[in-house]
């Protein structure tokens, strides 16, 4: 990421940063919910959910490009 434009290495910090900090809110209050609804059991799915859903992104979209490229 910081190899894409060295002139720019302190924005993109910053926003690499704030990125992290919001997701990890995010998380935690998702946590939070996700615990006070059901405990352990409902808090493994609320974490497999959100961790397939990007991953679905990502496989369908590099599914994509590898199309697009033939």
């Amino acid at each position: 990421m910081l190899s894409i434009d060295p002139s720019t290495r302190s924005r993109l910090n910053t926003v690499f940063v704030v990125g992290n900090f919001i997701g990890g809110s995010i998380g935690s209050t998702l946590a939070g919910v996700s615990w006070q609804a059901g405990g352990w059991p409902v808090l493994m799915i609320a974490a497999a959910v959100v961790t397939c859903i990007p991953l679905a992104i990502w496989f369908t979209q590099r599914n994509r490009a590898l199309i697009s490229e033939r």
